[in-house]
């Protein structure tokens, strides 16, 4: 693999590599976009893929990598999937992908970074199973949510009222918040019309719904 220099998409998934991910090997193809490695048993650091300057599409999810992501930090991704591995700590700051951010069933902490709350055009963000504790603040940084389509944030340490922002996109379709703390009620108003999916179950929260809920005209599934 290393002597085909103008390689420009590398993908073995469902295989059954294993041991850390050789580098070394990769180093060469300084041309490749996209590079699909889910679904085999590689373990060790993410490495930093410094060689791989126009690397966009980068699928390592459904390993037993371990550690944290920083050293991915400042690539322009355009599709990010480190979902079910072992990675800890904290989402760095200038982590972004631009159309897809998976990193489910890890053991990543702290808060969301401003630096990912401000990205525009990110249509699914998934972080579920977690140990997320915070969120974006409100304002400017909640403007990341504009063009989100799917959110699942569900089986995290989430706590504190729902952010208003949450309901009023116009895109969002599938909203998973559950198996958190959040307290309190939904909104009373919301813009949002294209939700089929909300999912606000296992949680602490009050009161009645709201009635824009029943008004939703595409809402097919409701778990509270």
């Amino acid at each position: 693999i290393a002597k085909c220099s103008e390689l420009t998409g590398l993908i073995l998934a469902h295989n059954e590599l294993r041991g850390s991910l050789p580098t070394g090997a990769l180093a060469p193809l300084k041309g490749l976009r996209t590079l699909d490695l889910s679904a085999n048993n590689l373990e060790g650091p993410i490495p930093a893929f410094k060689e791989q300057s126009e690397l966009v599409t980068l699928n390592l999810s459904d390993n037993e990598f371990s550690g944290g992501v920083a050293g991915l930090a400042g690539h322009e991704f355009q599709s990010l999937r480190l979902d079910h591995n072992r990675l800890i700590g904290p989402i760095p700051l200038q982590l972004t992908a631009t159309s897809e951010l998976t990193l489910s069933g890890n053991r990543l902490s702290g808060s969301l970074p401003e630096s990912l709350c401000s990205i525009s055009g990110l249509r699914v963000l998934n972080l579920s199973h977690n140990h997320l504790t915070g969120l974006c603040g409100a304002g400017e940084s909640a403007g990341w949510f504009n063009d989100l389509v799917v959110l699942n944030l569900s089986f995290n340490q989430l706590d504190g009222p729902l952010p208003p922002y949450l309901f009023n996109s116009q895109r969002l379709t599938s909203l998973f918040l559950s198996n958190n703390r959040f307290t309190g009620s939904l909104p009373k108003e919301s813009d949002t019309k294209a939700l089929q999916i909300l999912d606000l179950s296992h949680n602490a929260l009050q009161d009645a719904l709201p009635a824009w809920v029943g008004k939703l005209p595409m809402l097919r599934w409701v778990n509270l």
